[in-house]
């Protein structure tokens, strides 16, 4: 499988992808993310239709701990959808941080289930969180997959005055 580096969030993070995962097509995006806010990054491979998504949010936190974080959000699952949790809370450490992640399966309108591992991670002081989506089917291969790629997941750090010398430069 060949991967391909992608910087996100003003290059604040860098993330290696197998080179199939593109950007999910606008209207396909519509339609599977009908919300008014779907994440700000969405990424699909169209063979497997596995799906990764990330978005970004400020936080208030001292010291945020990341398990604590993905034990409430996989707490909120269970009440939306009880009795579908797969892996319960865990974390994935690489050099530039904690990643919490927790699995589970849901119902779908487009496959008979998919396999959901959702998770996130401290980017200085922005919150990052995401899922990966596949068919129940590819379960193995897709945490498999997921975390090769959050073994890639690289933190800029970057003040926030070169960050704007750099928006300016564009």
């Amino acid at each position: 499988m060949n991967w391909q580096e992608h910087n996100f969030f003003d290059g604040m993070l860098i993330i290696d992808l197998p080179e199939q995962m593109i950007t999910m097509p606008e209207e396909m995006k519509k339609k599977r993310y009908p919300s008014p806010n779907p994440p700000q990054i969405i990424k699909i491979n169209q063979e497997t239709m596995t799906t990764l998504t990330l978005s970004r949010c400020a936080v208030v936190l001292d010291e945020p701990d990341i398990l604590e974080i993905i034990t409430a959000m996989m707490w909120a699952i269970t009440h939306v959808h009880p009795r579908s949790i797969i892996s319960k809370a865990n974390k994935l450490e690489n050099k530039d941080g904690v990643i919490g992640w927790f699995s589970y399966q849901t119902d779908s309108l487009i496959n008979d289930k998919n396999f959901h591992i959702s998770y996130a991670f401290m980017m200085g002081k922005y919150l990052v969180m995401g899922a990966v989506v596949s068919p129940l089917v590819m379960r193995k291969g897709t945490e498999a997959i997921f975390k090769d790629i959050m073994d890639t997941v690289r933190i800029i750090k970057k003040s926030d005055l070169q960050i704007a010398q750099e928006r300016v430069r564009r």
